[in-house]
């Protein structure tokens, strides 16, 4: 394992702590790219970031939504 291995291991973690510290967010909305930007359940494309100031769990992009 290389330091940038190292290192996205670090993130991960990181990430999935702070998730695990906010109650109320959806199982689902926890599924994001490596990059902790949230995806679309349905379709895999990012769910942009207004919807998700709008709605904070949403897992769903609004296309698939509807």
């Amino acid at each position: 394992m290389d330091i940038a291995d190292e290192a996205q291991a670090m993130e991960a973690a990181h990430l999935a702590s702070a998730l695990a510290a906010r109650p109320g967010l959806s199982v689902e909305a926890q599924e994001r790219d490596r990059h902790g930007r949230v995806v679309c359940l349905d379709c895999g494309e990012l769910i942009p970031a207004a919807r998700l100031a709008a709605i904070p769990d949403a897992c769903r992009c609004v296309e698939c939504a509807q």
